[in-house]
């Protein structure tokens, strides 16, 4: 069976209600201000809309981090934006990408952010005001053991003063980066790494449970741009390859467990991988078979709201001139995908969220803006 999803988009100034949105109708919610830079037709260095976070605690409070336009926040699920990021470092963060954003799950008030590329302002920032003033919270130490260069920021949801971050460039003296961890909320910092043949690019993500299903957060997998995937079972002292053949799609990565305990995530070259052993083994999907399609380009955001799992390819409407549709699988299938709608898009998401409770996704999704979709299930 599938969704009942007849998705097209609503223009700017016709944004209803979120909760009274119709079922299965993108609303397109990109911030009114950045309509004026424009995001489209792409124009480099422009990147648009790369990231968005939302707390379980207060699902109405969104974040999107907007390429060198700074952090965006909305208090009523998307129909109206603030610029925040106004206060300390707040211009920092208006100089690069903030391609990576995690939000406390305790505390909308609480998140973590980059300046990807930022002229001299790197490293992992955050504020505890909603977004308006913000800490740089790498130490010297640490940044001369590491690197300035964040890529993803990963909040343990069981532990929310549990953090894990990856990078986008190596680490010194080395071709190849690592991860570093906090217990207490990006004060202080263990540094694990540099792993050897990881690369750079990297996405880290904590798996929550160990292979026999119980809780555990020591269990972590790391998705790189050049090294394929790789696993620990001891919080970093260890690494194993546990996939080769494919790599990260550049620019960004989600990792989603279904309802049947099964793992996915999106490769370059138009592939998702899945995995039935907690990520110690992975196959993979796509490129052109069980129902995707296939282009040069991959996927980033992987996700679902327990009843689908929904995935669209990344860039290829920049990159080719070639309009991008989005795919569902049942969730407890995932091996057989078929299209969504009919609608055209100009990319697809590079992140993407969902508010389980009222059942509302948002795709951040570069030059296109931020997508919001009331799925009723």
């Amino acid at each position: 069976m599938s969704p009942t999803l007849r998705a097209r988009p609503i223009g700017h100034g016709q944004l209803p209600q979120p909760l009274m949105d119709p079922i299965g109708m993108w609303v397109d919610v990109t911030p009114a201000v950045l309509l004026a830079v424009p995001l489209l037709p792409f124009t480099s260095p422009q990147f648009g809309c790369q990231t968005i976070g939302l707390s379980p605690h207060n699902p109405a409070v969104i974040y999107c981090g907007c390429c060198y336009e700074g952090i965006f926040r909305s208090a009523d699920y998307g129909k109206t934006w603030t610029k925040v990021n106004t206060g300390t470092h707040g211009s920092d963060l208006d100089l690069g990408r903030p391609w990576a954003l995690a939000v406390d799950p305790t505390d909308e008030n609480t998140l973590y952010t980059v300046a990807g590329f930022g002229s001299g302002a790197q490293g992992v920032f955050k504020s505890t005001d909603g977004g308006v003033n913000y800490t740089q919270m790498m130490d010297a130490t640490t940044l001369s053991n590491t690197t300035a260069d964040v890529y993803c920021i990963t909040i343990n949801p069981a532990n929310h003063n549990h953090v894990l971050v990856s990078f986008h460039s190596p680490f010194p003296s080395s071709s190849d980066s690592g991860v570093i961890e906090s217990t207490d909320g990006g004060n202080t910092w263990a540094i694990h790494g540099p792993i050897t043949g990881v690369g750079t690019g990297c996405y880290i993500f904590f798996l929550g449970q160990d292979d026999g299903g119980a809780a555990n957060s020591a269990y972590w997998l790391l998705t790189t741009q050049s090294g394929g995937m790789w696993r620990t079972t001891n919080s970093g002292s260890t690494w194993t390859q546990v996939h080769s053949a494919h790599s990260m799609q550049h620019g960004g990565e989600q990792v989603y467990r279904s309802g049947t305990g099964v793992l996915y995530t999106g490769c370059a070259g138009a592939v998702l991988i899945r995995s039935t052993d907690n990520g110690q083994s992975w196959s993979a999907i796509g490129n052109g078979s069980n129902g995707l399609p296939s282009t040069a380009d991959g996927y980033n955001a992987i996700f679902g709201d327990g009843v689908y799992i929904y995935c669209c390819l990344t860039n290829t409407g920049v990159a080719t001139n070639t309009p991008v549709q989005w795919y569902y699988s049942l969730d407890g299938d995932g091996q057989n995908w078929s299209l969504l709608d009919g609608v055209n898009w100009q990319d697809g998401p590079m992140s993407a969220a969902v508010d389980l409770a009222n059942q509302i996704i948002y795709a951040s999704c570069w030059d296109q803006g931020i997508l919001r979709l009331k799925t009723g299930h």
